[in-house]
């Protein structure tokens, strides 16, 4: 089975490198995700009940969570964690006004099993898709 292709030009694409793309929400107004709109994966399993990414391949990956929140909702961290310890922490400004948006971008080793959970003080739109305004992806890089 073919897995990875370069063409003639030299791009490069690779059908089977795991990935996850999805809009992370939360039941209530703050804590771990437990839900997740417009999935869409390979080799990276989401599980709202237990609010875990868990990934199947061992390696480098490039991870990156956007979120938002209100101006009445002064300063609310966001938290990524591997294997329950923090790895990665966002804030927002409190200047009461306007959105606040948290942006994480980074790269992490990861190993076979290792699971990926999403801390927010302030989810947008609780109980609901965040629509264009959250977004978690990571991918593969080695």
């Amino acid at each position: 089975t073919e897995r990875m292709r370069i063409d003639s030009s030299g791009n490069v694409t690779k059908p089977y490198q795991p990935y996850l793309f999805f809009r992370p929400s939360c039941s209530s107004s703050s804590g771990n995700f437990n839900l997740a709109y417009e999935t869409s994966s390979r080799g990276i399993t989401v599980n709202t009940s237990t609010s875990k990414i868990t990934v199947s391949v061992s390696g480098i990956y490039m991870i990156s969570w956007q979120t938002i929140c209100t101006s009445s909702s002064g300063r609310n961290d966001t938290f990524i964690s591997v294997n329950g310890t923090s790895i990665n922490s966002c804030l927002n400004e409190d200047n009461g006004s306007g959105y606040h948006q948290r942006t994480h971008s980074f790269i992490w080793q990861l190993y076979a099993n290792d699971y990926i959970t999403l801390s927010n003080a302030y989810w947008f739109t609780p109980g609901g898709s965040p629509g264009t305004w959250g977004n978690f992806s990571m991918y593969l890089l080695g």
